[in-house]
């Protein structure tokens, strides 16, 4: 099934995740999508970032940050810049903006389960990323 979004003629789908969570997974259990790491969603030189974030479960609304990547005298942290949520069942999802020059060092967005699953309740988010 294809999914898209039009910001003009100039936007790019630079990544699609779905991270998922388990059957009886605790409340608050994280995944987390990397902004600008090897293997994760390439930093672009692109003014910005459209995050889409879609949650299908009935059970819970996932509760998110936006978080950059710093270096603290060596030690690696991830302040938060933004929280957001994407409600229970929410076929549409959530959009946001990120400006792309926030992420020179990279960034990342974390995603948790609002409410302890039951031992039929695993699912799977949807995250796409579009620079424009």
């Amino acid at each position: 099934m294809a999914r898209s979004w039009t910001g003009g003629d100039t936007s790019t789908l630079v990544a699609y995740r779905t991270p998922s969570w388990a059957n009886s997974a605790v409340q608050n259990t994280e995944n987390t999508v990397d902004l600008g790491s090897p293997d994760a969603v390439p930093r672009s030189s692109s003014p910005g970032l459209v995050v889409v974030v879609r949650n299908p479960s009935a059970v819970t609304q996932l509760t998110g940050e936006v978080r950059l990547k710093v270096d603290d005298s060596g030690t690696t942290r991830y302040p938060k810049l933004t929280p957001f949520t994407v409600a229970a069942g929410n076929g549409d999802g959530e959009s946001f903006v990120i400006d792309g020059g926030l992420l020179a060092g990279g960034g990342q967005i974390s995603l948790k389960n609002a409410t302890a699953l039951g031992g039929a309740d695993t699912f799977r988010a949807s995250v796409w990323i579009y620079a424009f």
